[in-house]
């Protein structure tokens, strides 16, 4: 799973790049499996993996007003890994926060 991130991307709230954890991966995925298999067989997210940053980017060159702007979510890499797990974690995210 680590293998297949996006190096390109941003690195989300945790500030950890994909291109940091698909160079990692071999260290990481007996721990992220451990996490993951717990999360799942107790319905709960933890709550860092939940976290978002969000950043307003101008929708042209300049700016005048807040409606110049889109917003953009920052998710946690991590969020997105344990969603690209199972397609019942997104179910999940409503239950229960850790």
């Amino acid at each position: 799973m680590f293998q297949q991130l996006n190096s390109k991307k941003a690195a989300g709230p945790d500030n950890i790049s994909p291109c940091l954890r698909k160079q990692c991966a071999g260290h990481l995925s007996g721990v992220f499996t451990d996490i993951f298999c717990v999360s799942l067989s107790q319905c709960k997210i933890p709550l860092c993996f939940k976290k978002s940053t969000i950043i307003p980017v101008p929708k042209q060159f300049t700016a005048s007003c807040l409606n110049a702007y889109r917003l953009v979510a920052l998710n946690s890499g991590t969020y997105d890994d344990t969603q690209a797990l199972s397609p019942s974690v997104s179910e999940i995210n409503y239950l229960s926060i850790v």
